[in-house]
């Protein structure tokens, strides 16, 4: 009876003290369940990792992803008190952060106070969207550029967000796959295959050169086309993607007549013809639109009289970048102007409303918005995770600026690269199904705003409370 009372404790002891020794050197930790969001049901074999924002510090090691078990169980191990990003994926879903909207998710605040925390984790299975784009006979159109945009409200296109841009293979078909719920437009952008053919768009042509100028009925352009096969932007239908959702989106290309932006050339003209120069190259010219600033391929670069000729511009707003003479400086002068539709065939940059700045991409002190907003949310009394915060500026104008944040698991939240100014700021508690961008929507939530004024970095002294969704 002695014997074995000694012995047990000690078999007790042995395996003790090194576990021990590893939670004292391992303080923090985030554990949970990994779920479909879908049905509910556990995700086994799933690949969890966590990020700290901002970082440990240089000494600190990122802690290595785990996976979860048989029953969607999950334990992170981590080095540092912060804030945590979480990011999830498994074959067969889309890989998201922990409660994540668009850009946007909740950070997991661990501390000295609270060094644990359990969580569960849902994340959507894999969506796509499809498609195939076809020319005005019907014919597949092969490296086309289709661009994806993520829509954060319902019909706000202002705030659309291009995702990501892909080409048609040799059948003219497209994907977007791994896809997280959500709601998005698609868009095509390129020019006809057959005006490419025939003038190529490396150099310059002479006008005898130029079959489109024999034959009116090959200068035409596409301009950037959506889905359903619509021009304006604002027509488009957005694709509601559920978990699991794939959407066929094929969408048909239709010609109109290029318009030609004629730009002064640095040249003497020959007096027998125009003067052929393949040292001499147009000014590179992008197309803003929805899809942001993108390249525009013209479809003819002609050398003429009046100068140079590119051909394949439809209506809408371009910028054209030319380099300054200061080659040290590295500078660029934008010069901003839109083709109205009804516009001539031909329209001469020198004779155009335009809009000049003076751009230098390789300069790294540029001015940065430097003001930060840090506070927290309560929603009943209690910190609110995972609520959304629109920082609205007060200063007017038909369409204010509109900045978006979610509060972390302690209801804190950080707003980074802020112009000072007069704000108002709402909280709404998970509010991301609402349509926060209709102005009448809006106003409503303004008047349970509340209003700041940014210099510099400021901390609200009190928390923000949250408005019912």
């Amino acid at each position: 009876m002695i014997r074995t009372a000694c012995l047990r404790p000690l078999a007790l002891a042995i395996p003790l003290l090194p576990v021990a020794a590893w939670a004292q050197a391992h303080p923090y930790r985030i554990s949970g369940t990994l779920l479909n969001s879908m049905q509910g049901t556990p995700i086994a074999s799933g690949s969890i990792s966590a990020e700290s924002d901002p970082a440990c510090g240089s000494s600190s090691a990122t802690p290595a992803a785990v996976t979860s078990d048989a029953r969607g169980h999950f334990s992170l191990a981590l080095p540092c008190a912060g804030v945590w990003r979480l990011t999830a994926s498994a074959q067969g879903f889309a890989t998201q952060m922990f409660e994540q909207h668009g850009t946007l998710s909740t950070g997991v605040v661990l501390s000295a106070a609270q060094p644990a925390f359990d969580l569960t984790f849902r994340i959507a299975p894999n969506s796509s969207i499809t498609g195939i784009v076809l020319d005005e006979a019907g014919e597949r159109v092969r490296d086309a550029k289709v661009t994806l945009l993520a829509l954060p409200a319902a019909n706000d296109l202002e705030d659309s967000l291009p995702l990501s841009t892909t080409e048609t293979d040799d059948r003219g078909a497209y994907e977007f796959p791994n896809l997280l719920p959500g709601d998005y437009q698609v868009a095509v952008h390129t020019q006809p295959w057959y005006t490419l053919a025939l003038h190529g768009t490396r150099g310059f042509a002479t006008p005898a050169s130029a079959p489109a100028a024999a034959d009116p009925s090959l200068d035409v352009t596409y301009p950037i086309t959506y889905y359903p096969d619509v021009t304006d932007a604002h027509a488009a239908t957005s694709l509601h993607l559920g978990g699991g959702a794939d959407h066929q989106a094929d969408i048909h290309l239709s010609p109109i007549p290029s318009i030609h932006l004629i730009l002064p050339a640095g040249y003497r003209p020959n007096p027998d013809g125009p003067q052929f120069r393949r040292t001499v190259h147009a000014p590179p010219i992008r197309q803003i639109s929805a899809l942001g600033e993108t390249d525009f391929e013209p479809t003819s670069v002609t050398l003429t009289d009046q100068g140079i000729d590119i051909g394949g511009l439809a209506p809408g707003e371009y910028v054209e970048m030319e380099p300054e003479f200061d080659r040290r400086e590295r500078s660029f002068k934008e010069s901003r102007f839109t083709i109205a539709r009804g516009a001539p065939h031909a329209v001469d940059l020198a004779s155009m409303p335009v809009s000049t700045s003076l751009v230098n991409p390789y300069d790294s002190h540029a001015a940065v918005p430097s003001a930060r907003l840090l506070g927290s949310v309560l929603f009943e009394g209690k910190p609110a995770s995972g609520a959304m915060l629109l920082l609205v500026s007060a200063a007017g104008g038909q369409r204010p600026g509109i900045h978006r944040q979610q509060s972390n698991t302690d209801g804190s939240f950080t707003f980074d690269h802020l112009n000072p100014g007069k704000y108002i700021l709402v909280a709404i508690d998970h509010g991301w199904n609402t349509n926060w961008a209709d102005p009448r929507m809006l106003a409503g939530y303004l008047m349970h705003g509340v209003p700041i004024a940014l210099s510099g970095s400021t901390q609200l002294p009190q928390p923000v409370k949250a408005i019912a969704n």
